[in-house]
């Protein structure tokens, strides 16, 4: 797998996971990062997830800059989870050249909802709208 992204012709991040009992010398010039843990990495696993849980997950790792890899098997990906991992404008917000993280800027309390935000190179703000509850709730922001 290395060498064939390497042979992609653009850069590329491989990151592999690993048993525990391969030295993290063997791993250099393998895979640019690596894991050899069992899973709990912070990437945006995307399953097991209504489509909306799916969306907001995706969504809050997004705008906290998180490495966008895929945790999961991507010959088993439903089409509703394809179209969150490829949403062309979550994915931007992600990868905007400063590079900062959101944060929560407000808890709505008694509504488990808050509001995120991050500043993204061209002086524009990304917002993020969150309700953690199972009950329809409107959110506004100023």
């Amino acid at each position: 797998m290395s060498n064939a992204l390497a042979a992609a012709g653009r850069p590329i991040v491989y990151s592999a996971h690993w048993s525990d009992h391969i030295a993290t010398t063997t791993l250099t010039g393998v895979a640019n990062m690596w894991r050899t843990t069992s899973d709990g990495w912070t990437d945006p696993n995307v399953g097991g997830f209504t489509y909306d849980e799916n969306k907001t997950h995706f969504s809050l790792w997004c705008l906290s800059a998180a490495p966008l890899i895929i945790g999961t098997d991507v010959s088993d990906l439903k089409a509703s989870s394809l179209e969150v991992l490829t949403n062309a404008e979550v994915i931007a917000v992600d990868q905007d050249f400063l590079g900062y993280q959101g944060r929560r800027i407000k808890s709505i309390v008694g509504t488990s909802c808050e509001v995120w935000s991050k500043n993204l190179k061209n002086g524009d703000k990304a917002v993020l709208l969150v309700n953690f509850s199972t009950t329809p709730k409107a959110i506004t922001a100023k």
